[in-house]
């Protein structure tokens, strides 16, 4: 095999590991009444049925507790809340869909949750639940980066994701601070049933690692010939 044939390979090895680390583990939370990692019974707006979701109960003080990712394996992020986690649900009211998801929430006047651990400088983005068990009982949501926000809301008209975005759920974007951190604050007394995230590396420093690679191999390629 020739020395360049085995550039060629080597580069296409590098590209491949360059792009699978970009495909980042979504991590599921929902603010729940039972200390468990549960399975989600219904779909969501990511993922699928059958996905891990982290659940923070009623008795969780203020303190900082470790999140699993969707195939309930461990990872480096922690949630940590300004005030008590804790979960409240209902049979009153409409009907929640997906039921587990949707049927618990936290009602604060209003509280921020701080997730570490994260990588950091990296761009992400954010499906937020919100809708209590009353019509009308939707909520506000600000998410900080260091160089403004993103706000977002849902106005609770009903419990059922099927109703679409703006309703039961929203989206934020936004990227991690050098330490790895982002933060989510609520506007109003409106229910919180819980979020998703989903890390991504950020695509201009993938683009620039591969552009080396391709220079190197076109260095290579004028220099045989």
């Amino acid at each position: 095999m020739s020395a360049l044939r085995m550039f060629v390979i080597v580069v296409a090895v590098s590209l491949v590991c360059l792009i699978a680390p970009a495909q980042a583990t979504l991590i599921n939370v929902d603010f729940g009444r039972f200390a468990e990692a549960r399975v989600q019974s219904g779909a969501v707006v990511w993922g699928a049925a059958g996905d891990v979701w982290q659940v923070l109960p009623d008795e969780n003080p203020c303190g900082t507790y470790s999140l699993v990712d969707s195939t309930g394996a461990a990872t480096s992020a922690t949630i940590t809340g300004s005030r008590s986690l804790g979960g409240y649900g209902t049979d009153s009211g409409n009907p929640p869909n997906p039921s587990n998801l949707m049927y618990d929430y936290i009602i604060k006047d209003s509280m921020t949750v701080t997730i570490a651990g994260l990588p950091a400088n990296t761009d992400f983005s954010m499906v937020v639940y919100g809708a209590g068990n009353n019509t009308g009982q939707g909520n506000g949501f600000t998410l900080a980066v260091d160089n403004g926000s993103d706000t977002a809301s849902t106005t609770g008209a009903s419990r059922d994701i099927d109703d679409g975005e703006g309703v039961a759920y929203c989206f934020l974007d936004g990227y991690t601070n050098a330490n790895g951190n982002l933060s989510i604050t609520t506007s109003r007394h409106g229910g919180w049933n819980g979020f998703q995230f989903d890390v991504v590396p950020e695509p201009g420093t993938l683009a620039l690692l591969a552009t080396g690679l391709i220079g190197l191999l076109c260095y290579a390629w004028r220099k045989r010939k």
